[in-house]
């Protein structure tokens, strides 16, 4: 090799080097240009740098925590409002002893009566149902619309006792329940080891009689038990100049009644100044103008208001301009006072309370 020959190789060398250290764009592109290499190079001369900035970090950890607490906070939460499901009620819906239970619990006392929507003949005659339990186990009677099934009335008739009810004349659909004491749910699941029976064609409620419904049990079983009627001649006539209570179970006396036309029932109370209304009841039957005042109770000082209402009833009776006591912690949904009671003739005899026109 000539010295020529030597320097040419050496600018070739140099010529190189300097060449692998600049991008050339048209190294990679090829094609048309026709001017970059056949075989792509041996190594791609760009690495990226995939390294994340403590910033981004912290950004990532944060929206972790935020996604983790949302879908925490979503399960906390179901859970908590899960066990109202199946306790929402219309809000007009009067709530009392058999469903503001949450969970299966004590039956409430025998002689219990919880009054729902308004019936349907609650202008007719009053008259007398007497639920007798000869049965093993305690019963909840549901009378309600035959048309509709709609709850009208429930009632709580231990076994072998007796409960009677004064509701309007008319015909019923009758529902009962029986079961262990313990075991009560509510009136959709009735007792959580009992029986729901359904009567067939219902139950009739003559006007001027006592209409005896009697329960017998054919064995220990929560439907061993069969229905008979009977029905009793009531005391004194169908033009309500009598009117025949029964005691119940917890030494009380009941009576359906309305106020405004809107029914309910009374506990006779002999110690009460007025006629007295709990404050869902006033609501329900449209009382507003209600004045302020404070009453003395058994349990101490007690703050209400008394309205005048133009009609209630209670029995066959019916009253016009009746002072009425509207009381927030009333238990139960009424009380038939003096002011009322002063006007008849009131007279026990055994068990049954007589209520009659001077």
């Amino acid at each position: 090799m000539g010295l020529s020959d030597r320097d040419y190789w050496r600018e070739r060398q140099r010529a190189r080097e300097r060449n692998e250290g600049v991008y050339n764009p048209k190294e990679f592109r090829g094609g048309r240009g026709g001017g970059g290499p056949k075989d792509p190079p041996e190594e791609f001369p760009y690495e990226p740098d995939f390294r994340i900035s403590r910033t981004s970090s912290a950004r990532i950890v944060v929206f972790w925590l935020i996604v983790l607490g949302v879908v925490w906070a979503g399960f906390h939460y179901r859970a908590s409002f899960s066990g109202f499901k199946n306790w929402a009620l219309p809000s007009k819906q009067v709530v009392g002893p058999f469903d503001e239970l949450k969970k299966c619990a004590a039956l409430p006392p025998s002689g219990t009566v919880q009054h729902f929507s308004p019936a349907a003949g609650a202008a007719q005659a009053m008259t007398n149902l007497q639920f007798v339990n000869n049965h093993a186990l305690p019963v909840v009677a549901v009378l309600g619309d035959l048309k509709t099934g709609a709850r009208q009335w429930a009632l709580v008739v231990n076994n072998a006792a007796k409960t009677t009810l004064q509701v309007p004349a008319g015909q019923y659909e009758l529902t009962l329940h029986a079961g262990q004491a313990a075991d009560w749910c509510n009136l959709n699941s009735g007792f959580a080891s009992g029986a729901m029976v359904t009567m067939n064609g219902g139950l009739v409620a003559q006007s001027g009689l006592t209409t005896q419904v009697q329960l017998a049990a054919t064995d220990k079983s929560p439907d061993g038990f069969s229905v008979a009627y009977n029905s009793l001649k009531s005391v004194g006539d169908a033009s309500g100049d009598t009117l025949l209570l029964t005691q119940q179970a917890n030494g009380h006396y009941m009576s359906a009644g309305s106020v405004n036309g809107f029914p309910l029932v009374f506990m006779v109370d002999t110690g009460a100044s007025f006629v007295a209304i709990s404050s869902g009841m006033a609501a329900q039957a449209g009382i507003k103008n209600c004045t302020p005042r404070t009453f003395s109770t058994a349990n101490g000082q007690a703050q209400g208001c008394v309205a005048t209402v133009p009609e209630m009833t209670f029995g066959g009776f019916r009253l016009s301009n009746i002072e009425v006591a509207v009381m927030p912690n009333l238990a139960g949904e009424g009380l038939l006072g003096m002011n009322v009671l002063r006007r008849f003739r009131v007279e026990q005899a055994n068990d049954t309370l007589i209520i009659s026109r001077h």
